[in-house]
């Protein structure tokens, strides 16, 4: 994706500059970038170590703070897989089980044990942020585990059809925690599916699986 397309994308998204956000599951930092010329801080977690040099090395020098945690729903310590591809390391089994079976040829030949924090953490120690990315490859679900109050706006990854039982859970949780409206956008268009933002029920009836149009997919579900 295109850094400008990228910033567009959010800069609409924010309509301002924003005071904190949240980029969980960082990777080498490609919306980072953005949420950095967009936001006062920006609070970044990661856990895969190589990915972190890359990350301190890139805004070594800017209003992003590197955390070498992952996200879970409480302080401890997780097994992390590390994948072939660093686009594929995760904490979730699943996850691996689903690629594996898609037919991916990834390999996950190492492990690692890494720390982890809670997202009601994360806002005790820097606050409420007005957003929050959640990019963590399957393990969407455990991080909102750990968020048992309405901060700003939400995104986190959806995968379909493995993960359906996990996204509608987490469509629940943020209902339930006062979400009221909701978006999603395809892949990596960056394109809202719904011109106006939908509500709870809205947006659960068409991501229960025997209404989902779209197949074999993946993106991205908005929440404010």
């Amino acid at each position: 994706m295109e850094e400008k397309r990228i910033e567009k994308f959010y800069a609409d998204l924010f309509n301002g500059r924003l005071s904190l956000i949240f980029d969980i599951g960082a990777n080498v930092g490609i919306r980072t970038s953005v949420f950095s010329s967009l936001g006062n801080k920006v609070v970044v977690l990661e856990p895969n170590r190589e990915l972190v040099s890359i990350l301190n090395s890139r805004f070594s020098r800017s209003n992003v703070e590197v955390i070498d945690k992952a996200c879970a729903a409480s302080s401890g310590t997780r097994e992390f897989h590390l994948g072939d591809n660093h686009l594929v390391s995760t904490l979730s089994t699943q996850f691996i089980h689903h690629k594996q079976e898609s037919g991916a040829k990834n390999k996950w030949a190492k492990k690692s044990q890494i720390k982890t924090i809670s997202l009601d953490e994360l806002v005790k120690i820097y606050g409420v942020p007005d957003f929050c990315k959640i990019d963590v490859e399957g393990y969407e679900k455990e991080v909102l585990s750990g968020l048992n109050q309405k901060i700003g706006m939400i995104s986190f990854e959806f995968n379909y059809p493995a993960f359906e039982s996990d996204t509608l859970w987490c469509l629940e949780k943020l209902s339930s925690l006062g979400y009221t409206s909701f978006n999603f956008s395809l892949g990596e268009t960056l394109e809202f599916h719904f011109s106006e933002w939908v509500s709870y029920e809205d947006i659960s009836a068409i991501f229960h699986l025997k209404n989902f149009p779209f197949g074999t997919c993946y993106g991205d579900i908005y929440a404010r």
